[in-house]
């Protein structure tokens, strides 16, 4: 929550969040993987503000420039929209490559976490808390 204001200024309750998905990002020849935790809310305060991180921006649903955006996002964006829970593995050849996308639907938290801990066990990934 903290840094959602100070990236653009909006103020959340944490009692008004919810995760809805989870991305696992793998990058081919990288040592390294990242992991996405993507929340949604429908409550906030505050005002939309440019930051070093962001210059904020509304779009109607049926404009969301996809072009000008991570080449997966087109996929997980309209299951995100539409509030349904979801795990995905995407693997990318550079950053702009997808080689693998995988988007499972999920009902649960807890179905969430079991599928990410089997994709990072399928993959010999190991987790580490920084």
């Amino acid at each position: 929550m903290r840094e959602l204001q100070e990236e653009c200024g909006l103020i959340v309750n944490e009692d008004d969040v919810r995760q809805i998905g989870m991305i696992l990002f793998d990058f081919v020849g990288d040592d390294f993987f990242i992991e996405m935790n993507i929340f949604k809310t429908k409550k906030f305060t505050g005002v939309v503000q440019e930051s070093e991180e962001m210059k904020p921006k509304w779009f109607p649903v049926s404009e969301i420039p996809f072009s000008e955006m991570w080449a997966d996002d087109i996929d997980w964006y309209p299951i995100m929209l539409r509030d349904d829970m979801f795990y995905g593995h995407m693997k990318f050849k550079g950053h702009e490559t997808i080689l693998n996308e995988d988007i499972t639907l999920v009902t649960s938290l807890k179905e969430m976490y079991s599928v990410h801990e089997k994709t990072l066990e399928a993959y010999s990934m190991k987790h580490i808390d920084c």
